[in-house]
């Protein structure tokens, strides 16, 4: 985590900036379909603290990978194909950090968030009965 220290007009902002990438399995199975796959997340946030305990913190998120398909179509057809997950997310948040000892916080936060995802399936143009 980056601390910067921004002057402004009568107040100075000490932001806490973080970078992170977080790859993720992922893996949904139902009775006539899976997909598994990696999934790549990488996020950034500024977090701006009001006082030792309460702090505001806007984040972004982009994250996308592909993940194999193995299924059938509503007629029972066998489809073999990879599916293309990719979005982008946006939050901000309002929380609280309480110091528990010099290593260690506690805390909570709440917030809003808006995500926006897309998946596209390879392969289901060919698959007549896939949706």
């Amino acid at each position: 985590m980056k601390k910067l220290l921004l002057f402004a007009p009568f107040m100075a902002l000490a932001l806490e900036m973080d970078i992170s990438y977080s790859p993720s399995y992922f893996k949904w199975k139902e009775p006539v379909m899976e997909n598994k796959g990696w999934l790549h997340r990488v996020d950034f946030s500024l977090k701006q603290p009001f006082n030792k305990l309460v702090y505001g913190k806007l984040g972004a998120s982009l994250f996308g990978g592909n993940v194999d398909y193995k299924g059938q179509t509503w007629g029972g057809t066998p489809v073999d194909s990879d599916t293309t997950y990719e979005g982008w997310e946006i939050k901000g948040l309002l929380g609280v950090d309480y110091p528990m000892s010099k290593q260690m916080k506690v805390g909570g936060y709440t917030g809003l968030a808006f995500r926006k995802w897309t998946r596209t399936s390879g392969g289901s143009l060919n698959a007549i009965g896939y949706t």
